[in-house]
């Protein structure tokens, strides 16, 4: 009787604080608070409901039964929110107790989000999200291609707490305001809560669900009362010290290392950023996955080096699918970087910067190299954002410039229409090489389009072979011939089309839709001659708990220009016309209702001139809330008849325990025989302050044929962020 009581009278004052729903506000009070997520302080209680939260998954209309009350106000200097939320049972769901593990990871546990814009521009936007045992994910939010993306890889500093009192949750955050670029007291913001259990999704704005949960085109707007636009200068230094021991058994060598470096952000204004690095540490600590690369291009892997990441949606979302004329982990990956020099920010309400400038260092092989990239954004009106920028690479030979150089400049447009069911771009880019000047264009346009039932993009690409960058990704625009040994640069157009229509199934507790895809790219050659072609059918038939399978029909046309050694067997295949049909299969269970969650997928067909059998699967295990154990295991059998046969396995194994939220272990173990690579790591990993880490972590690598051991170490990274 007390929840029937309880929920009536909440919903009553939600819907009498609020019946004007587009006046939301954020009052400015002096009231003390500790951040213990009890919410017993007397501001919680005079402080008006946000609003009514309405369902968006799986259900995407009306509001949401269960009570979520969410409040929030600030002091000048902190944005709190405090949240409570009553669920039907005592159970929760939770994967990780470690900071940022990630977007993806957050929405399969319970717990609950913020995403504010504070330009409202819906182009970029931030993202906090504490799940229901404090462990905390931020990043940056922003439009990659045709959708919304977050970058976790950003951070800040900020408190959370979560209690637990039976079946009633309590959040208790607070932001620092110097967080943010704002120039006005003129926000956008969504809230969401996630009940794994069900799952339930739970949103303060209402959209439809084929939407992403990360849509800033539905953020709602809100108004910080009393908010002072000009505020003390902000500086964080941040600096680093790593320790290693590194042994190679091949060539029976040791050495010991230890480098220092610091980051420093000062907040000129609380929209504009200056930023520098000296000695940044590329990583001894973070690893990527082992992939199994059956391409003739290379793969790009996250940006991860705190210097490139804030206001990094400026810099990184530059080009289209696979063509980036800036791609980060270039710089300092030949050699170290001296000094790296960004201001990045908002200068009027209208208009976004980004100014970096890096040094690397002059080797014995190579001369040094000076990284320039500058771009400018500005809102030309409520749908339209156009975007410039200019990308050099310098080459100095003892601090003299050198006459070696690349520069990019371009223009974009993006455009956003204001009844949300289109996305659009415009791109037009040349680059400057020394000894070419022509064939050096690089243009493309999309256009994305989405309903609850119907959607769809499509996008044309123009390379032409000229079309140099030096410090970005498009690894289609060089061709490595094996047979002649040679790489050659070719220009090409691309075209890719998808169009997706799904059949809900409103009625049923159990099956949710039917996705039905068909994706449709090619690629001409700079004569108009078709290259490459791929068609695939797409059927995808989900169930309400988050579960389901699949069956793919893939038809392949490739009209080989260059020789390629996909085995790396030392047998390329030829130039030849290679038509080739797979299908592909799976089924993906429920991830967050259950202890033991997997993913099994099998492919078989066509490959080149022969055929190819593929396997995956996907384990984890929750021990919740102190561990999870994830594995990845892929197997790919291939037979090329003359040409060779292979059977390639890639293996990637984490398993981490939490000790608390600050205090962690993992161990990760990664084979990958295409590389010939065995290796393991573990780590110990300790937040002994806000942001401030220890890692300790052991490596091993062996060789994958025979279990040589071929490198080991040991490494501690030690970073201090400290405000002033």
């Amino acid at each position: 009787m007390k929840k029937i009581i309880y929920f009536a009278v909440t919903c009553f004052l939600s819907l009498q604080s609020y019946s004007q729903e587009n006046a939301l506000k954020i009052d400015r009070s002096s009231a003390k608070i500790k951040i213990d997520g009890a919410l017993n302080e007397p501001i919680w209680t005079d402080l008006k409901p946000f609003n009514k939260f309405y369902n968006h998954f799986p259900i995407d209309s009306g509001i949401t039964k269960k009570p979520i009350i969410a409040k929030a106000f600030h002091d000048g200097n902190l944005l709190y929110i405090g949240v409570t939320v009553i669920e039907d049972s005592s159970d929760y769901i939770v994967r990780s107790l470690k900071r940022d593990e990630g977007f993806d990871s957050f929405t399969k546990g319970d717990g609950f989000a913020i995403i504010l814009d504070v330009t409202g521009n819906q182009n970029s936007g931030y993202f906090f999200a504490t799940n229901i045992k404090g462990g905390q994910t931020d990043g940056i939010v922003s439009i990659t291609n045709d959708n919304y993306s977050v970058d976790e890889n950003w951070n800040t500093k900020w408190e959370s707490k979560t209690l637990i009192e039976k079946n009633k949750r309590s959040y208790e955050i607070a932001i620092p305001l110097n967080s943010f670029p704002y120039k006005s007291n003129q926000w956008k913001i969504n809230l969401m809560n996630i009940d794994a259990k069900r799952p339930q999704y739970s949103t303060l704005t209402s959209y439809s669900r084929n939407y992403s949960l990360l849509d800033l085109r539905f953020t709602t707007s809100i108004e910080i009362q009393n908010l002072e636009i000009t505020k003390n200068s902000k500086l964080t230094l941040i600096p680093t010290t790593v320790f290693s021991l590194t042994e190679n058994t091949n060539e029976n060598t040791k050495s010991n290392d230890f480098t220092a470096g610091i980051d420093l952000k000062y907040n000129i204004t609380p929209s504009l950023k200056l930023e520098s690095t000296i000695n940044p540490d590329f990583s001894v600590i973070e690893q990527d996955d082992q992939i199994a690369n059956l391409t003739r291009f290379d793969l790009n892997f996250p940006e991860r080096r705190n210097f490139f990441l804030e206001n990094g949606d400026l810099f990184n979302n530059l080009g289209a699918r696979n063509i980036n004329p800036f791609y980060s982990r270039i710089i300092g990956s030949k050699s170290d970087i001296q000094f790296g020099l960004k201001l990045s920010g908002k200068v009027s309400n209208k208009f976004r910067i980004g100014i970096l400038n890096a040094q690397t260092e002059s080797t014995n092989s190579a001369n040094g190299q000076n990284y320039l990239v500058a771009v400018g954004r500005r809102k030309i009106s409520k749908s339209i954002t156009s975007t410039s920028y200019l990308i050099n690479r310098q080459e100095l030979k003892k601090n003299n410039i050198e006459n070696t150089y690349n520069r990019v400049f371009g223009l974009n447009l993006n455009y956003i229409s204001t009844n949300n069911k289109w996305l659009g771009q415009l791109n037009f880019a040349k680059s400057l090489t020394e000894n070419t000047s022509k064939n050096n264009d690089f243009f493309h346009a999309a256009l994305s389009y989405s309903t609850r039932n119907w959607s769809g993009t499509s996008s044309t690409s123009l390379v032409n072979k000229n079309y140099i960058t030096d410090v970005g990704f498009q690894p289609r625009l060089y061709n490595y011939d094996a047979i002649q040994n040679k790489t050659t640069r070719t220009g090409y157009i691309e075209n890719f089309t998808e169009i997706i229509y799904s059949n809900y199934n409103i009625k049923s507790d159990k099956r949710d839709k039917n996705e039905h895809k068909f994706r449709f790219n090619t690629y001409l050659n700079s004569n108009l001659k078709l290259t490459e072609e791929a068609i695939e059918m797409v059927n995808i038939f989900w169930r309400k708990d988050l579960s389901y399978y699949f069956v793919n029909f893939n038809f392949n046309h490739n009209n080989l220009q260059f020789a390629t050694d996909i085995l790396k067997n030392g047998k390329p295949l030829p130039l030849d016309i290679y038509n080739t049909a797979y299908i592909r299969i799976g089924y993906i269970s429920p991830p967050t209702n259950k202890a033991f969650s997997f993913q099994n997928r099998f492919q078989y067909g066509g490959f080149y001139n022969g055929d190819r059998f593929g396997w995956e699967l996907v384990t984890n295990y929750r021990l919740q809330p102190w561990a999870n154990l994830s594995a990845n295991y892929n197997l790919n059998a291939i037979n090329l008849k003359q040409y060779g046969k292979d059977t390639i396995h890639t293996f990637n194994f984490s398993g981490s325990v939490f000790f608390n939220n600050k205090f962690s272990w993992t161990t990760i173990a990664q084979l990958n025989t295409q590389n010939n690579n065995l290796g393991y790591s573990l780590r110990l990993q300790w937040e002994f302050s806000q942001l401030s880490f220890a890692h300790l972590v052991i490596t091993d690598n062996f060789s994958a044929n025979d279990l040589h051991r071929e490198s080991t170490g040991i490494a501690l990274k030690i970073n201090y962020w400290l405000d002033i």
